[in-house]
């Protein structure tokens, strides 16, 4: 005869909720429709301005006062050594940038001071990870054929990291 052990509601219920909550980093199924909008999303619109190409924008959150003058890339997917990239430069104190004449293809978007201390930035997402502290990692960004991509903030600024790419040459 077996023995049957009654296991309490509340230990299924969690057991259920783990077996379909995804672990970060893993892809979720393509169920066909269409995923929410999660807040802080950039948001996509026609580029109806006669650009060619596509254009990212967004603000700058320079986490240390006014922000100094920056170069700001957006580059290509694949190797950040030899993808496409197109840049931007702004004055001290610029709150926005808009990068335009983006051929359709997922960017990261890139910042590094051009005077005062050395500094890069990016557009990051925070990220769950086994150990703690995690630093936020660089969030791409889809861009379709002349469509405006907006909200793509410059929202972590770093004294260093190894796992951004180096300033692209002109």
């Amino acid at each position: 005869m077996a023995l049957i052990r009654a296991v309490p509601l509340p230990l299924l219920a969690l057991a259920a909720t783990l077996s379909t909550t995804a672990c970060a980093g893993s892809g979720a199924r393509d169920t066909g429709a269409a995923p929410p909008a999660s807040p802080g999303a950039p948001a996509t619109r026609s580029d109806a301005g006669g650009t060619a190409g596509g254009t990212i924008a967004g603000r700058i959150a320079y986490d240390d006062g006014a922000a100094p003058a920056l170069r700001i890339c957006a580059i290509g997917s694949g190797d950040p050594a030899t993808s496409r990239h197109v840049c931007t430069t702004t004055a001290a104190g610029a709150t926005e940038y808009r990068i335009a004449g983006l051929p359709a293809d997922d960017y990261g978007v890139f910042a590094w001071t051009r005077s005062g201390p050395s500094r890069v930035g990016g557009h990051v997402q925070q990220v769950q990870c086994i150990r703690a502290p995690c630093p936020p990692m660089p969030r791409d960004v889809t861009v379709a054929a002349g469509a405006r991509v907006d909200g793509v903030d410059l929202n972590g600024f770093f004294d260093h990291r190894d796992d951004f790419p180096q300033m692209p040459n002109d």
